[in-house]
């Protein structure tokens, strides 16, 4: 990074490494010896908090897979006609689309185009039957159902791709942005001598 960048950016600053106390990780109040010391407990840090992003980036996007899968499911119910939403109570309908009815007494109108007690008593297990009954008709359509078989796809690969990647590479992969940001924004700043931009 040029000089004049880490000036103007304020990146850096002299001080006195002779007697540096600072938070730790843990958040004591610790005393560093050398710079080198600092920047290896950093290190470690700041790599476990990458571990932890890519644990957290996985569990989410796990989440919206299975988010997405179900509601290709329950769509291609409606769009197959095995699951009939004209005439049934909404009620009725969570309970089809999540645990069933069990033991419980079924209801008159079930939702279901044909009489199935064994479904109607395990029901469809959707997770979150409110949601699925609360989108748009838009979202009802078999051109909906690709689009969502898509981006089921594209988050399959994301989620591949990210659980090879170790956290070590995730953070590289930071810095080079970094460096690629830090780049572009001293090209576009005025030099000291007569306002121009910078070019390499």
């Amino acid at each position: 990074v040029p000089a004049d960048l880490l000036k103007r950016l304020k990146l850096s600053k002299s001080a006195k490494t002779t007697n540096m106390h600072l938070f730790s990780p843990e958040g004591r109040i610790e005393k560093y010896a050398t710079a080198e010391e600092l920047v290896q407990v950093h290190h470690g840090a700041r790599l476990a908090l990458y571990g932890k992003r890519k644990a957290y980036q996985l569990t989410e996007l796990q989440r919206q897979i299975k988010e997405h899968e179900e509601r290709v499911r329950f769509v291609q119910l409606l769009l197959h006609g095995t699951v009939v939403l004209k005439g049934v109570e909404t009620a009725d309908l969570e309970r089809l689309l999540g645990s069933g009815w069990g033991e419980a007494e079924l209801p008159a109108v079930t939702g279901l185009a044909t009489p199935d007690p064994a479904r109607l008593a395990a029901g469809f297990g959707f997770a979150e039957p409110a949601q699925l009954l609360a989108l748009p008709m838009s979202a009802l359509t078999a051109t909906a159902v690709e689009r969502l078989l898509a981006t089921v796809a594209k988050k399959k690969a994301e989620h591949k791709t990210l659980e090879e990647t170790t956290p070590k590479q995730l953070w590289l992969a930071d810095l080079d942005a970094l460096e690629e940001g830090l780049e572009l924004h001293w090209q576009a700043m005025p030099d000291d001598s007569g306002g121009a931009k910078r070019k390499r």
